[in-house]
């Protein structure tokens, strides 16, 4: 392990430190290193960040104002090069997953909290899979569950039945493998403090891992955000987050707006009246938009009712805006490949996204209405002006892609993903599979598998975890369609 620096050692010579953190980086950029000199700054880096975390820093020392100017100083660096440098990424993430547990308890400390904070948002940016220490792999093929993550998820399993509780077990899985597992420890231990008065620090502390939590859920792909937002749902850290903003936030958007009040070059963060209603701001701003249904299942079930209608008209004059420009933007940057012969087209005046596809001399039609105050209303979806296909058919399209916009279960899906699934679909039944009849899907939303059950009376096929679900709300093992007895095999 890397020799850990005492914070007197690093401010001895405050001209030498700058100069050799600023060439210690930018040779990255003039030369290609031997092994030995990329061991050498991650090293440097191991013994940087070690340093800041085991260090004994109190407001009222010195040293700590010392390391406080080096480290933003190379905060400000590593921020720029991470962007540019995919060596630098490398060396920081693995630099930083040593001692995540560390440095996720600094955000708790008065004296090491912005640098914390800045060093895990940078962090928290590089989309690498988190296989380190910190997360406790055995191998590259098997993913660790923590100890109290298994004993959390015993838990949530044991009102659910068997089909939910396989999907728990593969959510937390999915969790394990994408989250530092410190992460998760700070995230599933809020509900069960939620008894205990926490003071308004400890709350800031909380809202800032709740950010850098969203920074690290942005960084991975809908599948993987399906699975996240599932598990994020079992801990319930949704509704404490934004709970606990409502106590500092203004409800102003301007505070959200403010990048500059949360970023590096705020150099007056201690003495900055803004920043808690700043930090409050962002956090509804950034949790409406990575996990919109979450937010609306909090904002239906636990927002004071007081303050529902601020709520929403935050969110109506600030978030729901931005959300349909980036849905807007994702459309219109996906590649035409990936769309095939399906058009797709939007507008942010009118609020509706209109598809067409054509298939087999039938005109398909989808139209997307997104509401002011979405996430909060559902969305609508009307599949009337399609052509050349059965009323029937078409309704249950509207089904599928109206569960899949406002799915609370799994986080809900970006439109542009929900219109290529309805095409795969689409393109499906057209070569003659017919759909689960629980779904009104051939592709099961989550998993994208077929149906993988069937039914030895009538040969109707169903997905196995549509199935199971069917057998719990109906309280009977009887076939959906037949309503005979269950007795089926796996296809």
């Amino acid at each position: 392990p890397a020799p850990s620096l005492p914070p007197s050692a690093i401010g001895t010579a405050d001209e030498e430190a700058n100069t050799e953190t600023t060439t210690a980086i930018d040779a990255e950029e003039k030369l290609s290193p031997p092994e030995y000199y990329q061991e050498g700054q991650l090293t440097c880096l191991n013994s940087l960040i070690k340093s800041f975390t085991k260090g004994n820093w109190r407001d009222d020392n010195d040293d700590s104002s010392i390391w406080h100017e080096k480290f933003i100083f190379l905060l400000r660096t590593l921020e720029n090069k991470t962007k540019t440098s995919s060596s630098i990424q490398i060396l920081l993430h693995e630099s930083v997953m040593f001692v995540a547990a560390e440095l996720f308890q600094s955000l708790y400390s008065h004296s090491k909290q912005w640098c914390a904070f800045h060093l895990l948002r940078i962090f928290a940016t590089i989309s690498l899979s988190y296989d380190s220490p910190d997360n406790n792999n055995d191998s590259d093929t098997s993913i660790t569950i923590p100890q109290e993550s298994q004993q959390r998820l015993q838990q949530w399993k044991t009102t659910a039945i068997e089909e939910d509780a396989e999907d728990m077990t593969d959510d937390v899985i999915v969790a394990s493998q994408c989250l530092p597992h410190s992460l998760m420890h700070h995230l599933e231990s809020w509900v069960e403090d939620d008894n205990v008065s926490i003071d308004p620090f400890t709350s800031l502390a909380r809202l800032l891992t709740w950010i850098i939590a969203l920074d690290i859920f942005d960084t991975f792909t809908i599948e993987q955000r399906h699975s996240l937002s599932s598990y994020i749902r079992l801990t319930g850290a949704t509704n404490v987050a934004m709970s606990s903003a409502l106590h500092f936030t203004s409800l102003d958007a301007k505070e959200a707006s403010s990048g500059e009040v949360l970023s590096l070059s705020n150099e007056n963060y201690a003495n900055d009246a803004t920043l808690p209603c700043a930090i409050a701001t962002t956090v509804l701003y950034k949790t409406t938009k990575c996990l919109p249904t979450l937010v609306k299942s909090w904002w239906g079930d636990v927002c004071p009712k007081k303050l529902r209608s601020s709520v929403c008209d935050f969110i109506k004059g600030y978030v729901a805006p931005d959300l349909l420009k980036k849905e807007l933007m994702t459309i219109s940057s996906g590649g035409e490949q990936e769309l095939g012969e399906m058009v797709v087209t939007g507008s942010c005046v009118s609020r509706e996204v209109i598809a067409t596809y054509v298939q087999d001399e039938c005109q398909l039609s989808v139209t997307i209405r997104i509401p002011p105050t979405f996430p909060l209303r559902n969305v609508e979806v009307d599949c009337a002006k399609t052509l050349g296909i059965p009323e029937k058919q078409y309704r249950r399209w509207a089904l599928l892609i109206n569960r899949m916009l406002n799915n609370n279960r799994h986080g809900g899906t970006p439109i542009r993903d929900a219109l290529l699934l309805w095409k795969q679909n689409v393109d499906k039944e057209f070569e003659g599979v017919e759909p689960c009849v629980v779904c009104y899907s051939v592709l099961c939303v989550k998993t994208r598998v077929m149906p993988n059950l069937e039914c030895k009376t009538c040969k109707n096929r169903f997905h196995s975890s549509c199935l199971f679900k069917w057998f719990q709300s109906s309280g009977k093992s009887q076939c959906v369609l037949c309503q005979q007895p269950w007795s089926g095999v796996k296809v």
